[in-house]
């Protein structure tokens, strides 16, 4: 039992966590950045290729850093 214990203690170690909060600002401007320079599909090819992002977490971090979909009005 004791081993078990110990075994699932660090299997949950080693698990890299994914969740995190909110971009900061330095990583909101490097996002701005990036899209500058490539364009935003090549932007979100790169951070999905590059880092497993899927593409919810790239709308969220989109959103919160406010980049995209400025064109667009929303429905009254």
């Amino acid at each position: 039992m004791r081993r078990i214990t110990i075994v699932t203690v660090l299997a949950l170690l080693s698990i890299e966590c994914h969740a995190r909060s909110a971009p900061t600002t330095g990583q909101c401007d490097q996002v701005r950045a990036g899209i500058a320079q490539h364009g935003l599909r090549a932007a979100r090819k790169h951070a999905i290729e590059h880092y497993g992002l899927t593409l919810a977490d790239l709308h969220t971090i989109e959103r919160t850093c406010g980049i995209g979909h400025r064109g667009r009005r929303t429905k009254r």
